[in-house]
């Protein structure tokens, strides 16, 4: 009798949470599963490689190895720079290209709406591998630019120098994300009612002006959405930096991904690599929750 006083719309969005149910409690019980591992692993001292496969719970002790190395220290502050500089220049060139775009009239903007899917649906290894070649100190088209301008004597070692490593990496996730940003800020931007820039232009406003002053404050909640989703998916990408560097020279291009994968798979270290994988998700669930409050407002201001 319930069920026939709903409306068709009440209907057919509780079928819809049926149908979504099963696949939710899979994915969950995945999550909560790998998590609930991850975490007990981590209070165990297992090393394949060592022979030291002890069952037996160590404490925080593994937390302690972990944590007191140097190398993770190095590797925390790569992830940061990492996820921090992808972000915000993805975010950053997402926007004013998107800006740029946004014109459906333009043909040049249709144009390059179409070619900006290109970087996005290559797959992340060949673009990892296109870029380690730009990037090769003997026959590199970056070096070779740079030396026909003038700027270089001869090819310089963007990814095996200490201090370019990461930064020269981190250049080539933002060329791959920031096209997509832009094309769905282009998207945002068109959705915007036009009586707003007409209004606008009756009062005088410049083009400056009705960037930050009419379409800022329209697509600010979508913005933060996909900085946020884009910042989770730059911190769990492993592709560019193992493609390219291995997170060398030495450790100093190494980020979070990276290190779990060379504790876990190849020194055989399985519960440093599951202290490692909890601090990861620590720092997910702290975006994950930022993500959630900033995805609520924008459901309440819609």
């Amino acid at each position: 009798m319930k069920t026939k006083s709903l409306t068709y719309e009440q209907q057919q969005k509780r079928l819809s949470q049926i149908f979504v149910l099963p696949g939710f409690f899979l994915i969950t019980l995945i999550m909560v599963g790998v998590a609930i591992y991850s975490f007990d692993l981590s209070f165990r001292n297992i090393e394949l490689l060592s022979g030291s496969d002890s069952s037996n719970y160590v404490g925080f002790a593994t937390y302690r190895t972990v944590l007191s190395n140097t190398e993770t220290l190095t590797v925390i502050k790569n992830s940061l720079i990492w996820v921090f500089t992808g972000t915000f220049f993805v975010v950053f060139l997402g926007v004013l290209t998107g800006y740029l775009v946004s014109d459906s009239k333009n043909t040049i903007s249709r144009l390059s709406r179409a070619f900006m899917l290109v970087p996005w649906v290559m797959p992340g290894v060949v673009v990892a591998g296109l870029w380690k070649w730009m990037y090769n100190t003997q026959n590199g088209l970056i070096n070779e630019l740079f030396m026909k301008i003038g700027i270089f004597e001869k090819g310089f070692p963007f990814l095996g120098t200490p201090e370019t490593a990461l930064y020269a990496v981190s250049a080539v996730i933002i060329w791959r994300l920031f096209p997509m940003f832009a094309l769905i800020t282009a998207a945002s931007i068109q959705s915007i009612d036009t009586s707003l820039y007409e209004a606008g232009r009756v009062d005088g406003i410049n083009g400056f002006q009705e960037f930050f002053y009419i379409i800022i404050p329209h697509i600010k909640y979508q913005v933060m959405t996909m900085g946020i989703t884009n910042l989770i998916w730059i911190m769990n990408n492993l592709v560019f930096v193992n493609v390219m560097t291995k997170g060398g020279p030495l450790y100093y291009s190494e980020i979070i991904p990276v290190y779990m994968y060379k504790l876990g798979f190849q020194y055989g270290k399985l519960s440093q690599a599951a202290v490692v994988t909890v601090l990861n998700l620590f720092l997910l669930s702290i975006f994950c929750v930022i993500y959630f409050i900033i995805y609520r407002r924008n459901q309440k201001v819609d």
